[in-house]
């Protein structure tokens, strides 16, 4: 497994050329001269990183994503996962690739990821003798994680030789860090937003709605937005929505409360980092580009709190 290491390519990116010189066979004076960007990209995958330590010169942590110690190896792609609030409510978080398309008679049928496969118990019912089982709906609901229809996410900031001098810790390790809490953050947004779209007509939150649809109260979650709707605190100190255990997000206004459990978010393993020269002293800045789904193949599992 590799560090997610930013430093390399940062550390080329300040002395990148915006020209590349053309020579001819045979000559040693270019004879043309073509302007580019002052700019290098590589592609990192989230599967084979782990973080850097955050430990500066005396050993000392500032801040660090949840997980593992930072002073122990920790994947990239766990760490997402650790720091997700829809994962620690129980939604699946899948760090999941293209699949080859399969090949019939040399025609590619489709190419996809995957899905997330959600199974209901099967319906049974009372049955006079002789007569006929009654015909219920496939007890399987499910989303398909195709990248093609994934949106881009995006992030961007700069690095000032100033700040790489003056900081006193690891800039580009900090900066590693912040993308995974980044990552961890939009899988909420994706996910938390989807459902909220999905609830746009849809009924409160109430107990018997709950029941109805066959859930336990103890695998109910919420998540409750920056509007704090029906939330309290109970004296023990514990949040609540609706009686609900809940956890606070920026990432919407509304609360939802639903089995969790019975969604999830798809992140394509492949991050796109791009590293800009911005300036003579050396001024950077730095771009990356990721891929996200949301899965929400049962959305009458959630409810939008009272």
């Amino acid at each position: 497994m590799h560090q997610f290491s930013l430093s390399a390519l940062l550390a080329r990116a300040r002395t990148e050329q915006a020209a590349v010189q053309h020579i001819a066979a045979g000559m040693d004076m270019p004879h043309a001269v073509t302007s580019k960007p002052a700019a290098l990209s590589q592609f990192f995958d989230l599967r084979e990183l782990s973080l850097p330590s955050l430990l500066n010169a005396d050993g000392i942590v500032t801040s660090a994503p949840a997980g593992e110690p930072a002073a122990k190896t920790t994947s990239v792609s766990a760490s997402v996962i650790a720091n997700s609030l829809v994962a620690k409510a129980g939604a699946h978080v899948i760090v999941a690739a293209e699949r080859p398309a399969p090949v019939v008679n040399e025609l590619a049928l489709y190419r996809d990821a995957g899905a997330l496969v959600i199974v209901d118990p099967a319906a049974f019912g009372t049955v006079a003798d002789g007569a006929n089982a009654t015909t219920s709906a496939l007890p399987v609901k499910s989303a398909a994680i195709t990248w093609g229809d994934a949106p881009n996410i995006a992030f961007s900031t700069a690095i000032t030789r100033r700040q790489r001098k003056d900081s006193g810790y690891d800039v580009e390790a900090a900066v590693a860090h912040a993308i995974v809490l980044g990552l961890a953050r939009a899988a909420d947004k994706a996910l938390l937003s989807a459902i909220v779209t999905a609830l746009a007509a849809a009924p409160t939150f109430t107990l018997g709605a709950a029941a109805a649809h066959g859930l336990e109260f103890a695998e109910l979650r919420a998540l409750i937005g920056t509007a704090a709707t029906g939330a309290a605190i109970g004296q023990e100190g514990t949040l609540r929505a609706a009686g609900v255990l809940g956890e606070l997000t920026p990432t919407i206004a509304e609360t939802v409360i639903g089995s969790f459990a019975r969604a999830g978010v798809a992140i394509h393993p492949e991050i796109a980092v791009h590293a800009k020269r911005t300036s003579l002293a050396g001024n950077l800045e730095l771009t990356v580009f990721a891929n996200m789904l949301p899965l929400v193949p049962d959305a009458t599992a959630f409810w939008k709190a009272a």
